[in-house]
């Protein structure tokens, strides 16, 4: 009994707070500016959320295509080195994309451990060895030109030890010649400074980053 009257009770004011709603829209042709204002602030917000979340989701996905492409970029020079013995040389970073040069390692069939090319870098590195650096070989490679970039659609940069591009290459020794620092510039390699080669991501801040 005391159910049924409730229920009466619910219905007659909701009929009532309709009838009231129903008055004020006639009176002032829709609703109120603050009834709409309410819903538009609404609306904003959902906007502002569903855009965050959706930023966090597609830096999440960029992140993970970027450490994907660096995995199959590094099983491709490990193969290279089954079966060659020695590292390739870096493309160019100058190369068109429409080029025969473009994906292809620099230097002869001897490696890349002397003379100037276009497009990569040659620096000095530890104990004034040389390292060279430039894009990823993707052709020499037989690997996706896709993984010439990363997430971001920055490119790659591959730096390699000179010595190891060579047919004299000698892996058993794992002394290369790069230095690779974290954050606070402590080396993130067992040894200091001896690194074969490296690969690098220009990320999220793409400071620095070249695209195809």
């Amino acid at each position: 009994m005391k159910q049924s009257k409730f229920k009466q009770e619910f219905k007659q004011g909701w009929e009532s707070l309709k009838h009231k709603l129903s008055t004020s829209c006639s009176k002032q042709g829709g609703y109120t500016l603050v009834s709409t204002a309410i819903v538009i602030v609404g609306l904003g917000f959902l906007t502002v959320v569903g855009a965050g979340v959706y930023d966090i989701y597609e830096r999440q996905a960029k992140l993970i295509e970027s450490d994907d492409n660096i995995q199959n970029i590094r099983l491709a020079l490990q193969k290279h080195i089954d079966v060659h013995g020695k590292l390739p040389c870096p493309a160019s970073m100058d190369a068109a994309s429409n080029s025969a040069e473009f994906g292809a390692s620099v230097g002869g069939a001897g490696g890349c451990a002397s003379g100037a090319f276009s497009g990569v870098e040659r620096v000095a590195g530890r104990n004034a060895r040389d390292v060279l650096i430039g894009s990823i070989p993707t052709r020499s490679l037989n690997i996706s030109d896709s993984l010439t970039v990363d997430g971001w659609g920055g490119r790659y940069l591959y730096a390699v030890t000179a010595d190891y591009t060579g047919n004299d290459a000698d892996f058993g020794s794992n002394e290369g010649a790069i230095s690779v620092l974290d954050e606070n510039g402590d080396s993130v390699t067992s040894s200091p400074g001896n690194a074969i080669y490296t690969l690098v991501a220009p990320g999220a801040s793409q400071q620095g980053a070249r695209s195809i």
